[in-house]
């Protein structure tokens, strides 16, 4: 957004229309961000409910689940890292410039995030005209 406010504060008279869009993460992040959010609700369930509910089904304690009862805040702390792992996954750091179609930046392909300058000097590149008023201005 701090982009597309500089190229509207400095070329106001510019025909152009800038939009941002999600860029979907990698299928292979996306099941491991579910696994672990199933994984965080289960674990909570367990440790809030979980002696009610192997009551309720006629089994005995497991000793993983005695110890989580020992040990209710590292447990706690282990669900929650587990989870915030599974949701970063979702991040893709993704910065994709694009003009009529044509990309002129890509973050995933430098590493870097650009200048407005630099936004402005690949829009010239690419082929963006700006009239004389736009640019004395």
């Amino acid at each position: 957004m701090q982009i597309k406010n500089y190229i509207e504060r400095r070329y106001p008279d510019a025909d152009l229309v800038i939009y941002g869009s999600y860029y979907p993460p990698a299928y292979h992040s996306v099941v491991i961000s579910n696994f672990t959010t199933y994984l965080w609700y289960a674990g909570l369930a367990l440790l809030l409910c979980g002696e009610y509910f192997f009551k309720a089904i006629g089994i005995e304690e497991p000793d993983f689940y005695k110890k989580m009862k020992q040990n209710p805040y590292v447990t706690f702390l282990g669900l929650f890292m587990f989870n915030s792992f599974g949701n970063s996954m979702l991040s893709t750091g993704a910065f994709e410039v694009k003009f009529d179609g044509v990309e002129i930046f890509s973050k995933l392909k430098t590493g870097s995030v650009p200048s407005e300058e630099g936004i402005i000097n690949a829009m010239k590149q690419a082929g963006f005209t700006f009239t004389r008023n736009q640019i004395l201005g």
